[in-house]
């Protein structure tokens, strides 16, 4: 719960010694890494306008620049690929992320997501068991 506090504040590495020093504590990593980016996740989509039906935003249009908010977005996705154990969490994650970026018209920051994303991501080939 403590990692809910990095969100953009937080580089990296910052946030790969706070998942070393959870793992000293005892905590199960994989479960901080999902939890912190499930907050994050939820605090972002209360923050962010809600999407409206009609005319999809023009994508070749001049792209403003991403909002903080909208950076916040993108930091789950940090968290669930530190380690292969939250992989299936992240593809989950970058799924629902990518899918409102779209929809918002914002193609620049789902570019941005999905570079983001490991390669070691495109070898799972079997849905998680959850998902079935």
């Amino acid at each position: 719960m403590f990692l809910t506090l990095f969100e953009l504040t937080a580089d990296i590495n910052e946030c790969r010694l706070a998942l070393t020093h959870a793992r000293e504590h005892g905590l199960n990593v994989d479960r901080v890494e999902v939890v912190t980016a499930e907050r994050a996740i939820n605090r972002a989509f209360e923050l962010l306008p809600q999407m409206k039906g009609g005319p999809h935003p023009s994508v070749i249009a001049l792209q403003a620049t991403p909002s903080d908010i909208e950076l916040l977005l993108l930091r789950p996705i940090e968290w669930t690929t530190f380690e292969d154990g939250t992989y299936y969490t992240a593809l989950e994650q970058a799924t629902v992320i990518l899918r409102y970026f779209l929809g918002a018209g914002r193609v620049s920051l789902a570019k941005d997501l999905v570079e983001m994303l490991p390669r070691e991501l495109t070898s799972i080939d079997q849905p998680e068991e959850r998902a079935t």
